[in-house]
């Protein structure tokens, strides 16, 4: 039998793609039940997810336990934004009872579970109990992101989400303050090097704010399609125009 993954409250959170049982589908046919009963089950190896370009469903699975008694949420993150289309199962009481989440960027932004830009899912535990929480990923156009997948408690996800938003939000903060500036000595100098770097600066933010997450999550969080042609569209401005200030 699997290992039970288990987090006590005040442990920080732990990678556990080293804990999951990894299946290939390679044409995408399986439903929940016939991947369970499917040959082929595997340990992958590394702390990350990298699949890289393939038309397969890959199913993980893991069974996730709560050691205390008392009602305990935790929360498992693929530490992506960007990945598709990632189909939930939590199953309890040997299958009698399984719960059905779907999430991923080719979805509007209300289906994500909770409000973050990762794709993340929620398995409330009563005291005691181990369910089986097995995810299918599939994706649009055949390109996998890296997946370093972490199971949190919901307190020290939130903490996690909080503090790494707070990073970002200095990081993007100082990229607008140094385009605005260079947008402003082109206006007063005309020198043309400082319109085409604020130009460059400005693309780089919608680019990286784009791949972050964030642009779906405040801007058009109904447009999933937009938002998948806007990176494309933001990516290849952050390069044309880094390329017209060198």
């Amino acid at each position: 039998p699997d290992k039970p993954v288990r987090l006590g409250p005040g442990e920080p959170a732990r990678q556990i793609v080293p804990d999951a049982r990894l299946l290939e589908d390679p044409n995408a046919s399986l439903n929940l039940h016939q991947a369970l009963q499917a040959d082929g089950w595997y340990s992958p190896s590394g702390n990350a997810l990298a699949f890289g370009y393939s038309l397969s469903a890959w199913w993980l699975k893991w069974q996730v336990e709560n050691p205390l008694e008392r009602e305990q949420t935790l929360v498992i993150d693929l530490g992506q934004p960007r990945h598709d289309l990632a189909q939930w199962y939590i199953v309890r009481n040997n299958g009698a009872q399984i719960e059905e989440i779907q999430s991923g960027d080719r979805l509007p932004f209300a289906s994500q579970p909770l409000d973050s830009r990762n794709i993340v899912a929620p398995v409330t535990l009563r005291p005691g109990e181990q369910v089986d929480v097995i995810v299918r990923l599939t994706t649009h156009d055949g390109l996998f992101e890296a997946m370093p997948v972490t199971l949190h408690t919901e307190e020290s996800f939130h903490r996690a989400t909080d503090t790494e938003n707070k990073v970002l939000m200095l990081f993007h903060g100082g990229v607008i303050a140094l385009a605005l500036y260079n947008l402003l000595l082109f206006f007063a100098t005309r020198e043309k090097s400082f319109g085409l770097y604020s130009h460059y600066l400005f693309w780089f933010l919608a680019w990286s704010l784009t791949w972050r997450g964030y642009t779906f999550q405040y801007l058009w969080p109904n447009s999933p399609d937009f938002t998948n042609n806007f990176l494309n569209v933001a990516a290849a401005g952050t390069f044309g125009s880094v390329g017209l200030f060198c």
